[in-house]
């Protein structure tokens, strides 16, 4: 079965009076929001996650697959639920180089020694990768540390990767900017890093722009994720 999706997959425009959504942002990628384009293969596992961007970067995943709910995801609204074994969905794209911008909102249920609940598409690409006692956003030769170990509440994390200029942040809470790598990313693994652990987590929603979102843009974006899910955000 698959979910209803939404009308939201107008890349790039944005009707007069129409409210913000992510399909507003002139470089969107991808976006996934849990409510949207969610197939069902039964009892709840996702076999597939489609992308609202209208660039048709799937998410999918033949056996080992995470979990729908209409109500496990922040503010009580859907999520896709990982839950640290062997969960995982996965997509490949053109090679996207820096800058881009990646935002989620999602909450981590444990925070385990390398186990990534957003990873690209290879070892060295991590945005949601936890250690044993923070997160790190970590892409080819650099990394930029969170000290973040909540295990209990969804939060809004913005990535941004730009090689010297790189940070993340946590709702309000930015960190430092870091030299980060240089490489390309050329999709996602949702649930696991690549040839280590599985993460434990919930995914409300994922948006990849293919340039630093800014300005305007920057602060409806935001004010979009504070309102649908009640969190903090910069």
């Amino acid at each position: 079965m698959t979910l209803p999706l939404s009308r939201l997959n107008t890349r790039g425009r944005r009707r007069a009076g129409a409210a913000f959504t992510p399909a507003s942002l002139t470089a969107l990628k991808a976006w996934y929001r849990a409510d949207l384009g969610v197939t069902d293969a039964g009892a709840g596992a996702v076999s597939q996650w489609d992308d609202q961007s209208g660039n048709a970067h799937h998410l999918t995943e033949a056996t080992n697959r995470p979990t729908y709910s209409a109500t496990s995801g922040a503010n009580g609204l859907a999520g896709i639920t990982f839950d640290g074994t062997n969960d995982k969905l996965s997509c490949t794209f053109t090679a996207l180089s820096q800058p881009f911008h990646c935002f989620i909102v999602a909450k981590l249920n444990a925070i385990e020694n390398q186990a990534a609940l957003v990873a690209g598409s290879t070892s060295s690409q991590r945005f949601l990768y936890t250690t044993t006692t923070d997160i790190l956003f970590y892409f080819g030769a650099g990394t930029n540390t969170g000290a973040y170990s909540d295990t209990t509440n969804f939060n809004f994390f913005e990535f941004l990767a730009d090689t010297t200029n790189s940070n993340y942040s946590f709702g309000s809470t930015v960190r430092a900017t870091s030299t980060i790598g240089t490489g390309t990313l050329g999709g996602f693994i949702l649930g696991q890093l690549t040839g280590f652990q599985f993460a434990n987590g919930v995914i409300s929603e994922l948006i990849l722009t293919s340039a630093l979102v800014t300005g305007a843009e920057l602060t409806n974006l935001r004010s979009y994720i504070a309102s649908r899910y009640g969190l903090t955000t910069r």
